[in-house]
């Protein structure tokens, strides 16, 4: 007999060491927390067990729906966090991924594919009357459905915005979701006309993702195909074609550019370098042409740690099948051949570039100690000059030579570490010219000259950037696909960004579920706050997060971030200094947490929404160093590769009138010997 707060025989959830929670029957129960004694059995049978008075604190009632796996949470009578994860691993066990919690969609990752039922969903999806919408199973195509019918209903756009932690399956929701809109978009557009320009829209699209995930995808120790960068997809719809799509543009955020030149043990760099040397291994003659050994341990960002001092992680046959897949879609694309090859040369260049090392070189009585090309690596300086069309004297100047002042310009040499930071900014610039510069504009091209009756890509020297509009009357469903939360036994500034991304994304979401919701009920005279909100109505707020990231308020009047901004600006900034600054300014905030001995650490740590995270901050400053050195610029913008003339060229016409409106002027160098 029971006299607590749980009946005998209700079936409860307790907590699991192994599953987190587990349905349970009460035996007997007395009493309330925190002196509730309760007896149980488990649900699939077994001993009766009493579990610890912690524990006994966390049961919850199961609610019937979520022992069932109701497709809705919304429907659940007692909604918390236990009822929400059994009925998610119950619907699991089912192979059905998809919740909806009202309009919103959960949807775990299978591993497997379970996409036996999807064009059944995406026909009911497309034939359904209001009444019937209500009752279709979750799904994305169902999500998808929704916005497209609300964007014509309503004349206006609409955002569909996808996170998770890595590895989680974004980007596949992202395809599904392009494949539902391309679908609804034929039908329509009807056989010809609308209808055939969104095939060819959607072929571009599709094309887009082996060539995106290439280039801009790499293996973590949480995913192989991770993500390391966003993008923002956003397809317009044409009214007066009935809905079809006419026109889409793809914006790229956040390029993950430090991997171009290292990363950590049990990862590796972007795809695109590995299916560069497996196909290299292959045809002798594109070895030779790129000057490339096909073992990525020859290769010094390829290599693990800093410095490439660990191990390198091999190419293999998938990246070679992957490689093939790009190339395919890039000629799909419009790309000629000379345009690839000139991708394969700048990526090519890049490893090149890392592989160039220094040596002190000796100075005069009066002159400081500067670095000077390490003749083991004269071989990888020539290939890459030649890679990349630059004089390679040139090249070894820049990158150990710094030039100080105007009319003249005083040249101070720079040492061997200044000379490695300058080399790995040049293969970073690169790599992100080529990325957000020239890629993301060749695709919007594309798909502009779709929109327009236009041709295929535009060729490796054409003007990046280009207007992907065409919709008309401004009609669109955009997709915003990004890095989900990131936790690693090593946290970075990377980590720090990506966070710092999804705090505010995560804000977005409670101003948009809780505080628009409850503005609305106020203003509909429905009560809510009874008990207050902390006592009805609790959810998870971080302002206090995002104020010790982006906010200031601190002592100082600082932030994590704008500290970091401010300390690049100075002259002999640190990240020992920065940190100190960050303790110094951020205490007593309660999401920072210094760390425990002070800054001699090197570390702190912030308090998530989804847990506390520890960053390392070796690295801060420099990482943060985002503008390209004019002098790169400059070495970069008379490349004879298209690619790169066209980028630096602009970087640099853009700097000259900057210098120009300030009263200065550019500064050149006259050759490598001054």
């Amino acid at each position: 007999m029971s006299t607590g707060k749980f009946a005998a025989g209700q079936l409860v959830l307790v907590p699991d060491a192994e599953d987190i929670c587990r349905p349970a029957r009460v035996v007997k129960c007395n009493g309330y927390p925190p002196r509730m004694a309760i007896t149980l059995t488990p649900l699939e049978g077994g001993a009766e067990f009493t579990p610890p008075p912690a524990s006994a604190e966390l049961i919850s009632e199961a609610d019937p729906l979520a022992m069932e796996g109701s497709p809705d949470l919304v429907r659940l009578a007692h909604l918390n966090e236990f009822g929400i994860l059994h009925n998610l691993r119950t619907r699991y066990a089912r192979d059905e991924i998809y919740t909806a919690v009202g309009t919103i969609l959960v949807a775990i990752n299978p591993f497997k594919d379970v996409s036996a039922g999807d064009e059944g969903v995406l026909h009911k999806a497309r034939e359904a009357d209001a009444r019937a919408f209500d009752e279709l199973p979750p799904h994305v195509y169902v999500l998808s459905e929704n916005a497209y019918r609300s964007a014509l209903r309503e004349r206006k756009p609409q955002a569909i915005l996808i996170s998770g932690e890595s590895g989680a399956g974004k980007t596949e929701s992202t395809k599904l979701w392009l494949r539902h809109l391309v679908k609804r978009s034929k039908g329509a557009g009807g056989a010809g006309g609308a209808g055939a320009q969104a095939s060819q829209i959607e072929a571009a699209l599709l094309h887009c993702n082996p060539v995106l995930e290439s280039y801009g995808n790499a293996a973590t120790t949480r995913n192989h195909n991770s993500s390391r960068f966003g993008k923002w997809i956003e397809v317009s719809l044409d009214t007066s074609g009935g809905g079809s799509i006419s026109s889409a543009r793809l914006t790229s955020y956040l390029l993950e550019r430090s991997r171009v030149t290292g990363h950590g043990a049990g990862e590796r760099g972007f795809h695109v370098f590995y299916q560069l040397l497996a196909a290299a291994a292959g045809d002798r003659a594109l070895a030779q042409r790129l000057a490339l050994d096909p073992s990525p341990a020859a290769h010094r960002y390829l290599r693990a740690g800093p410095e490439g001092a660990g191990g390198a992680a091999e190419a293999t046959a998938v990246d070679l099948e992957r490689r093939r897949t790009c190339d395919a879609s890039l000629r799909a694309l419009g790309f000629s051949d000379e345009h690839v090859d000139s991708l394969d040369a700048v990526i090519a260049g890049v490893l090149h570039v890392g592989d160039i090392a220094f040596d002190v070189m000796s100075a005069g009585e009066h002159q400081d100690e500067g670095a000077a090309v390490a003749l083991s690596s004269q071989s990888a300086l020539e290939a890459a000059a030649s890679l990349l069309a630059i004089d390679k004297d040139a090249i070894a100047d820049t990158l150990t030579v710094r030039l100080v002042g105007r009319f003249p310009a005083v040249r101070v040499p720079l040492s061997v570490a200044q000379a490695c930071a300058q080399r790995d900014a040049l293969a970073r610039a690169l790599y992100a010219a080529l990325f957000d510069d020239h890629l993301f504009a060749q695709l919007n091209h594309q798909m502009h000259g779709l929109s327009h009756g236009g041709a295929g890509a535009a060729g490796p020297g054409s003007a990046g950037r280009a207007d992907a509009g065409g919709g008309g009357d401004g009609l669109y469903i955009g997709c915003l696909d990004i890095f989900g939360f990131e936790c690693f036994e090593t946290n970075g500034l990377e980590q720090l960004l990506i966070n710092y991304a999804n705090e505010r994304l995560h804000h977005l979401f409670n101003v948009h579920v809780f505080e628009m919701d409850l503005k609305q009920l106020t203003e509909d005279g429905i009560e809510v706050l009874a008990g207050g909100q902390e006592a009805y109505l609790a959810y998870g707020n971080n302002a206090a997060t995002l104020k010790a990231l982006h906010g200031g308020g601190g002592r100082g009047g600082g932030s994590v971030l704008s500290l970091l901004s401010e300390e690049v600006t100075l002259p002999k900034g640190s990240d020992a200094n920065y940190l100190e600054k960050c303790i110094s300014a951020l205490k007593g905030e309660v999401a920072f947490v210094a760390p425990r001995g002070g800054a001699v650490r090197g570390e702190f740590a912030i308090k998530h929404y989804a847990g506390d995270v520890t960053y390392t901050v070796a690295g801060f400053v420099g990482k943060n160093k985002s503008n390209v050195p004019n002098d790169l610029v400059a070495l970069l913008a008379e490349s004879g590769v298209g690619i790169l003339a066209t980028v630096f060229g602009r970087m640099k016409q853009a700097a000259d009138s900057a210098a120009a409106g300030a009263g200065g002027g550019a500064r050149t160098r006259r050759g490598a010997g001054g």
